[in-house]
């Protein structure tokens, strides 16, 4: 005669054995997960004016996953030095501006990314002339080292565009620096004055990472959890027939 009765023995081995094959069928599944990844290269100082100097970044490999987006970085600087006297017969304040136009051109699709403008500017007290023709003394000095910077960002989602950053190889930028840099008073003064431009571009790539598969020995592992519970449960059924 069988007994109605259920042993709480049974109760507990059939719950391990549900926790486990849960556990096994969900190991080696891996959930879509967003993931990231960057490349940037940098065109170092040159003396201005600058057009169309090539830069390069890595495209998109698609056995990391799907692009979802890509996002564009660009930071360009302009760098200035001046010297500058007054040969005028009274004091006066001398200003060096500093200006120039950044840019930055991608393929035929993306056209011009970024179109920026620099600015930066610095003055010097200068006594009338000195008498010594030097950009030193009280009537001259000089202005070094001064930085205008231009940056932006865009982040692009359209498959079109997507498909531009997609593929082996490398993905081309163009370079451009183009500077009107003056140094102003109010009369007879005289400059000399030498600029230099840089910049630097950064891709960062939003993917879904591709998913992974139950490995053969996660699906032989259930197999075994499964075999063992249903042998636990009919040995605890048994024993009480």
């Amino acid at each position: 005669m069988t007994n109605s009765f259920i042993n709480p023995k049974l109760i507990a081995g059939l719950t391990t054995v549900t926790t486990l094959t849960g556990l096994i069928a969900t190991a080696g599944v891996a959930n879509a997960a967003m993931m990231t990844k960057s490349y940037s290269d940098t065109f170092g100082l040159a003396t201005t004016d600058i057009e169309d100097a090539l830069l390069s970044v890595q495209k998109f490999d698609v056995s990391l996953g799907t692009l979802k987006s890509v996002k564009v970085n660009f930071d360009g600087q302009i760098v200035g030095n001046a010297n500058v006297e007054n040969l005028d017969a009274k004091d006066q304040t001398l200003t060096f501006d500093l200006s120039g136009n950044l840019q930055l051109m991608g393929s035929e699709i993306l056209g011009t990314l970024f179109d920026e403008t620099a600015n930066k500017a610095d003055s010097l007290n200068a006594t009338a002339y000195d008498g010594t023709f030097d950009f030193g003394g009280t009537s001259g000095g000089s202005f070094s080292g001064l930085t205008a910077v231009a940056s932006g960002e865009k982040t692009y989602t359209d498959q079109s565009f997507l498909n531009a950053f997609i593929g082996d190889g490398n993905i081309d930028f163009l370079f451009s620096a183009f500077t009107n840099s003056k140094v102003t008073g109010s009369a007879n003064i005289v400059s000399q004055i030498n600029t230099q431009g840089g910049a630097m571009v950064s891709v960062v790539y939003e993917y879904e990472k591709t998913q992974e598969v139950p490995e053969p020995s996660v699906m032989l592992g259930l197999g075994l959890v499964a075999s063992a519970g249903w042998l636990s449960r009919k040995k605890i059924t048994s024993s009480h027939q």
